[in-house]
């Protein structure tokens, strides 16, 4: 195992920038999941991982030794690398043995690792059927388990759980992570979906317009956001305006101790459950829209003139009047580059 170090990646295709002196680490061993919304340049940073696309400056290492700089050093199939694209692209004249055995040579489906592989994925009994016999879920699997019969030193994930349903999702994540905690393998998962990076990563890395925002733990990206964008992109967040004042700040929703406040004007990230509604404090709002989602409610409330997103036990409607308090203190953002 090897740390991957990549250092100020730039790509354009065209006019178009898609890396813009990109930076990031994926730990030894861990899984990094790369996050942002679509076309921010998380699947080109995958591609020049793999060694499929060229960058034009920068550099990729995998412990001492150097990928691409930005060429290509090494070639794609020395690399040591196992990649899950969004489509299985299974051979569909191949049985499931077959596709599996695919990257150690042509006549191995019965090479030990072939088996090894599909029991780790969970689709031994399929090995001698036909990819087109297989449901999506099934699919994915066998192309999972194609991308670690190898053994590989990097596993490199496009959003391997593209469309498959909610449930099939939560079930392949925690295949994939028990399958990586198992091998042992340096991963990286490239997803647009916050649910997921949350829910398989050891680190995240977030991106924006070919940058990136933030790079931490799950628990930091999601306590800790360092910008609106993150705030709102890594689970759901309120953002408001604020006056810093020592280790105060004056917001039209009351008063927060803030240690990490500047003085002059702030703007702070407030998650949803940090709003405890109807509890007595002091802070009165309107609920003016809600949903329900399964166990609980999501309102909107309007206090002040702002906004604020807030989970309720008891169900609300628009209209309602309710008290409320913030519990802890919300975390200050730095506003995004498009919004200054």
């Amino acid at each position: 195992m090897a740390d991957v170090t990549i250092r100020e990646l730039t790509k354009k295709f065209g006019e178009s920038r898609a890396l813009a002196g990109v930076s990031v680490d994926l730990p030894a061993g861990r899984i990094t999941a790369i996050l942002g919304p679509s076309g921010c340049g998380k699947t080109t940073l995958l591609r020049i991982l793999a060694g499929l696309e060229e960058a034009d400056a920068g550099t990729v290492r995998m412990g001492d030794a150097v990928l691409s700089d930005p060429r290509p050093r090494v070639p794609v199939e020395r690399r040591g690398i196992g990649m899950v694209f969004q489509d299985s692209l299974l051979w569909p004249h191949l049985t499931v043995r077959a596709n599996i055995g695919f990257p150690l040579g042509a006549g191995r489906g019965d090479d030990p690792r072939v088996e090894r592989a599909a029991n780790r994925t969970e689709v031994a009994e399929f090995l001698d059927r036909w990819p087109s016999g297989l449901s999506g879920g099934e699919q994915r699997r066998v192309a999972i388990a194609r991308a670690i019969v190898a053994e590989p030193d990097l596993l490199l994930m496009d959003e391997p759980l593209s469309g498959l349903d909610a449930n099939l999702r939560v079930r392949l994540l925690l295949a994939i992570r028990g399958i990586q905690r198992e091998l042992g393998v340096t991963a990286g998962y490239v997803t647009h979906d916050q649910e997921e990076a949350l829910g398989v990563a050891d680190r995240i890395v977030v991106m924006r317009n070919g940058r990136v925002l933030q790079a931490g733990t799950p628990e930091e990206i999601y306590a800790r956001p360092a910008t609106e964008f993150v705030a709102g992109f890594v689970g759901l967040s309120s953002v408001v305006s604020g006056e810093g004042a020592g280790q105060t700040v004056r917001t039209a929703l009351g008063e927060f101790p803030v240690a990490d406040a500047a003085d002059g004007a702030v703007r702070l990230a407030i998650r949803p459950e940090s709003v405890r509604v109807g509890s007595g404090g002091p802070a009165k709002a309107t609920v003016t829209k809600a949903a329900y989602r399964g166990d609980r409610w999501l309102v909107t409330l309007e206090s002040g003139g702002e906004e604020l997103l807030a989970w309720s036990d008891v169900g609300r409607g628009p209209g309602d009047e309710v008290t409320f308090r913030i519990d802890p203190a919300p975390v200050v953002v730095a506003a995004d580059e498009e919004n200054e």
